[in-house]
């Protein structure tokens, strides 16, 4: 595991140059490593597809914590938060009892890194309920968004909050 872990930490495609894209995944307690570890294959795939001429990309696991430990008790290799071009945040856990407000103000570093990164002009991206985050945050609001479709009406506490249509599987928007 340890291998696999640092390998996705810094996994980069061996053609990427100097105008690679620079992806940073948001690792953090109880984050699902299967989302985390999904970027580099994602991103292995796009690079198939975008052809050799391509200016590629690189995939860093950061945290603003020195360790981590996903869902299942995975142990994650991070690096510190630095600057990259999108930052991807996973999702984790959350079941009908989860108190949400609480569970948030856990991660109190990984929203003010998502802030500052979103802050710095660095696109923000999240999978399933990592929206939650991106919510809490600030970066959502009065925005549409999705989320898991087992909890589209569980938005955080802060106002104002996105829009969420449990019907909707993905959304894009812009600014």
């Amino acid at each position: 595991m340890a291998e696999a872990t640092r390998q996705a930490k810094e996994r980069a495609d061996p053609g990427a140059g100097p105008d690679a894209l620079r992806v940073g995944v948001l690792a953090y307690p109880d984050c699902f490593a299967s989302e985390v570890f999904g970027v580099p294959d994602l991103m292995t795939m796009a690079g198939h597809v975008a052809g050799p001429d391509a200016p590629g990309y690189r995939v860093s696991v950061i945290s603003p914590r020195r360790r981590v430990t996903a869902s299942g008790g995975a142990w994650l290799d991070v690096r510190p938060v630095r600057e990259v071009d999108v930052l991807v945040v996973p999702g984790f856990e959350l079941r009908p009892d989860t108190d949400l407000d609480a569970r948030l103000a856990r991660l109190a570093p990984e929203i003010s890194a998502i802030r500052a990164q979103a802050a710095a002009g660095t696109a923000v991206v999240s999978l399933c309920v990592g929206a939650f985050l991106l919510a809490e945050a600030g970066l959502l609001d009065r925005r549409r968004a999705t989320t898991s479709w087992l909890q589209p009406a569980n938005w955080p506490g802060a106002a104002p909050t996105p829009t969420c249509s449990p019907s909707t599987w993905s959304s894009q928007t812009r600014g």
